[in-house]
């Protein structure tokens, strides 16, 4: 059993340039949209969820300022987002570990909060992304999460959930 503590270190790096000022990136939401499932055999509906209805991925990075480093992700790019994260972990024997986490996304902007300015106080910028595909993978190189909007595939834990959907539409 391990219990994830604090995260103690992060990079990220855009187009292949590490953007410095950053002082929080929230993750995507994982939302499955539904259908709605009634007739016979059931007792009323089932508000089901499907994993081939992803609603919208959101990516949001909030900055101290908007910099010439940061500005230029308001380009209406498809922008490749490479991210490494450490977080303190504690095993069963009580012994503090590194446990590290590398994410890869593609993205598009959204909106570009250039910031507010205040007297004696950071600019508070942010930007916020639509997520096209979102990789995650453990520091041991385990594929955890592998979602792409563009090429059909849902793989989460090394199951392929988009696989046999994928390959009927690829038959054409």
């Amino acid at each position: 059993m391990k219990i994830s503590g604090d995260v103690i270190a992060n990079k990220i790096r855009i187009n292949d340039v590490d953007i410095e000022d950053v002082t929080s990136i929230e993750l995507p939401e994982i939302t499955n949209g539904t259908y709605e499932v009634k007739g016979s055999g059931i007792m009323g509906t089932i508000d089901m969820p499907s994993f081939t209805k992803i609603e919208g991925l959101t990516l949001t990075i909030e900055y101290r300022s908007s910099t010439e480093n940061n500005i230029h992700l308001l380009a209406p790019n498809v922008h490749d987002i490479k991210m490494a994260f450490v977080k303190d972990v504690v095993g069963d024997d009580g012994v503090v570990a590194a446990d590290g986490n590398k994410l890869f996304m593609q993205v598009r902007s959204k909106s570009h909060k250039i910031g507010t300015i205040t007297n004696g106080e950071n600019m508070s910028a942010s930007a916020t992304f639509e997520v096209l595909s979102y990789k995650q993978v453990d520091g041991h190189g385990k594929e955890l999460i592998n979602i792409d909007k563009i090429k059909y595939i849902y793989r989460i834990n090394g199951t392929d959930y988009a696989e046999q959907t994928r390959n009927y539409i690829n038959q054409m």
